[in-house]
């Protein structure tokens, strides 16, 4: 099983949701910009064998947002639109949903 593979897998675990398997499978995978977005999106569900934890979520999707991943980059602005776990901030919303814009992130371009 290649890397492609084990990530295919733990999307599948996502989506028919099961996090606790999604959430181990990317733990086990190279830390980068996609497994740290995908590994976030386990952290705002919460699953059987860990808590939900908006700010360990946050933190990840940061670390993914900053290496210019679009995905993570809008999910950051949900975050400062909506005020998970951080202050809602009108600036820096408008600074990530304009970056995932420019990056390609059709959900970002209904906000602009």
């Amino acid at each position: 099983m290649d890397l492609t593979d084990l990530i295919k897998m733990g999307v599948d675990e996502f989506t028919k949701g099961n996090i606790d398997a999604a959430k181990i499978t990317f733990e086990a995978l190279p830390e980068n910009e996609y497994t740290q977005w995908m590994l976030g999106l386990c952290y705002e569900k919460g699953g059987y064998t860990f808590k939900q934890d908006y700010h360990k979520a946050f933190d990840l999707m940061k670390k993914s947002a900053e290496t210019g991943f679009k995905n993570a980059e809008y999910r950051l602005g949900l975050y400062y639109i909506n005020g998970w776990c951080v202050e809602k901030d009108n600036k820096k919303t408008v600074y990530w949903i304009k970056k995932a814009a420019e990056h390609g992130e059709e959900e970002a371009l209904r906000y602009l």
